[in-house]
């Protein structure tokens, strides 16, 4: 006796979907689960990086603020090159600068150019352009990871 035909070929269908299921799962990536940082990984994200903020000027400015992570940056000399070296909160390796700059009256078209430098990381400059007699940007620096 041979069966009938639809039967048999049913059954055989039966036994290849349940060969093929495993491989199908086999083959299919996982969802990816983005682990929650801990405390201790909170607690380097957010710590403070040693880092080197140099000014030079074409023209000696009337006030200079620089602001970073909230506070005011004081600069070690006058004149047309300042330096600070100091601790800054760098989380996602990215740095934003708060810079208000005046010059003389005469001054216009004037150009300071702004060097970070982390402790580790490639130093970066941006260039800030006097608007009339004056400027006022925020500078975000990134370094890719």
């Amino acid at each position: 006796m041979r069966g009938f035909p639809l039967i048999n070929l049913l059954a055989v269908l039966g036994a290849l979907a349940a060969l093929l299921y495993p491989l199908l799962r086999l083959n299919t990536p996982a969802r990816a689960v983005s682990p929650q940082p801990d405390d201790g990984e909170t607690a380097i994200r957010a710590a403070e990086v040693p880092v080197t903020v140099g000014l030079r000027f074409v023209r000696e400015p009337l006030r200079l603020e620089v602001k970073a992570g909230g506070r005011i940056l004081e600069f070690s000399s006058n004149g047309l090159e300042r330096t600070v070296h100091t601790a800054l909160p760098m989380p996602d390796r990215a740095l934003e600068l708060d810079m208000s700059v005046t010059w003389p009256p005469d001054a216009a078209g004037s150009v300071a150019e702004v060097a970070v430098a982390p402790d580790g990381l490639a130093e970066q400059r941006q260039n800030v352009w006097a608007d009339g007699a004056g400027a006022s940007e925020i500078l975000r620096f990134e370094w890719k990871k």
